[in-house]
């Protein structure tokens, strides 16, 4: 082989062509499967056109494919659907895929290993079949509405994670691809029959977005028919698919990413629609909110009125009553007063001990309720009376009226904190009036002075 030779070319040396060459090849096959010698001697330009038409139509498929690729990746990033993540595992799985089938996968990055680099073709197919069963479960809600179903979904794919497994088992320490080709050649049954049994259970609830989805499985099935004829007829070399398995990624992808849009699309009229009737039911709840606080506030307004009037009715009865009762102290004061001055003229007139005795009581008595009602009308409303000033005016009076002169001592000692109210104040100068009086009538009798003590 010359230096610029390749795997798929020989280049003949140009001596040769003069005569009619014999090519002599040994060929070397580890995958247990029959070679096929299926090249062509052509001249070099002629190979070489050829070869550029084709790598021309690849790179074109190829960089539809990565474009794709990057408007999943793009889509997935900004909107956060987990469809979209499924739906760039199954593109990005078919893109290698396809990029392994025609070699550009070993070339680009195992060129001295190309053993290395064909483990990885069939698997990168496993994992676009894997993100279109993942896409399925998600974007048809199967979890939700078929149980039996959904646990079909998860036995399909941990058997596809299994023949992912077996797979490269086999072909890394075997390297019996006739046996993997095998496997995978009857898997294609079971997609084909899983397929057909998910659309057909989930259909007659899908709306149209989900249609689209449906759509892209019919081409997905009919891919793998595709793929399995290939197979019968041409064993390992139908992997090699040409463009053809480009276009039918493209052909899948278009549906699903169509669907996958327009659900997005309706989801937004529908959370815009949800949004404006929210919007329209707090405006109307803002209105029936503003039309009740107007009511409150009126009924508030009208009790308040209502309470002014019965406060300023309430306040006229209130300064009636304090004249009305300011009129009668001053009455019951100038009573009390006219009787303890026409009683005071009356005593010089009696001349009898006993008679005199007695009206020298009543006079006391009246002078007693003289002082209560006057210490009482003295203070502010609601106020006591203190009884020790009380006590020292009381006995003040009786002895100046039955001991004038005397040296009687009066000694008051009361707690500061005692407060009687206007009942009890008249109770209590009533009582203490009798005992003050009976004490200067009897105790100082036959004592020129004495003592008394309150405490």
């Amino acid at each position: 082989m010359a230096p610029k030779d390749g795997r798929s070319r020989i280049s003949i040396p140009p001596d040769l062509s003069a005569n009619t060459p014999i090519l002599l090849l040994r060929v070397e096959h580890t995958r247990h499967t029959r070679p096929g010698f299926n090249f062509t001697v052509s001249e070099r330009l002629e190979y070489l056109e050829k070869r550029h038409s084709d790598e021309a139509m690849d790179l074109r498929l190829q960089g539809a494919l990565w474009v794709l690729l990057a408007y999943t990746l793009l889509c997935w990033i900004t909107s956060g659907l987990r469809a979209y993540g499924w739906l760039l595992l199954f593109t990005a799985g078919l893109t290698f895929f396809n990029l392994s089938s025609q070699g550009y996968f070993v070339n680009w990055f195992f060129p001295e290993s190309p053993a290395t680099g064909s483990l990885f073709k069939i698997h990168f197919a496993h994992l676009g079949i894997l993100g279109l069963y993942l896409l399925l479960i998600d974007f048809w809600e199967i979890p939700r509405y078929h149980r039996l179903l959904y646990a079909l979904c998860k036995v399909a794919v941990a058997l596809l994670l299994l023949l992912s497994v077996a797979c490269w088992g086999i072909n890394y320490f075997t390297g019996n691809y006739a046996l993997t080709a095998a496997l995978n050649s009857w898997s294609l049954l079971f997609h084909i029959a899983f397929a057909a049994v998910v659309l057909w259970r989930c259909w007659p609830r899908l709306n149209r977005p989900q249609r689209y989805l449906a759509y892209g499985i019919c081409m997905f099935m009919l891919t793998f028919v595709w793929i399995a004829v290939r197979i019968l007829f041409m064993e390992e070399k139908a992997i090699n698919v040409s463009y053809l398995s480009s276009l039918m990624t493209i052909g899948i992808f278009l549906p699903f990413s169509a669907g996958l849009a327009l659900s997005r699309k309706n989801a937004e009229k529908e959370s815009r629609r949800a949004l404006n009737e929210l919007n329209r039911l707090q405006e109307k709840q803002n209105e029936l909110l503003e039309e009740k606080v107007q009511k409150q506030t009126a009924r508030i307004r009208s009790s308040n009125i209502q309470l002014l009037e019965q406060n300023k009715t309430l306040a006229d009865k209130s300064h009636k009553i304090a004249i009305l009762i300011n009129e009668l102290n001053h009455r019951v004061k100038n009573n009390l007063q006219l009787l303890y001055s026409l009683g005071s003229l009356q005593l010089d007139s009696i001349k009898d001990e006993v008679s005199r005795g007695i009206f020298l009581e009543n006079i006391s008595r009246i002078k007693t309720m003289s002082l209560v009602n006057q210490r009482l009308y003295q203070l502010e409303e609601l106020q006591r009376v203190a009884p020790g000033d009380l006590i020292r005016e009381l006995a003040e009076y009786i002895r100046h009226i039955y001991h004038k002169g005397h040296p009687v001592q009066i000694s008051v000692d009361t707690a500061e904190g005692i407060r009687l109210d206007s009942r009890r104040a008249l109770y209590f100068s009533l009582m203490l009036t009798e005992l003050l009086t009976n004490s200067f009538k009897y105790a100082f009798a036959d004592a020129p002075g004495g003592a008394f003590l309150y405490p």
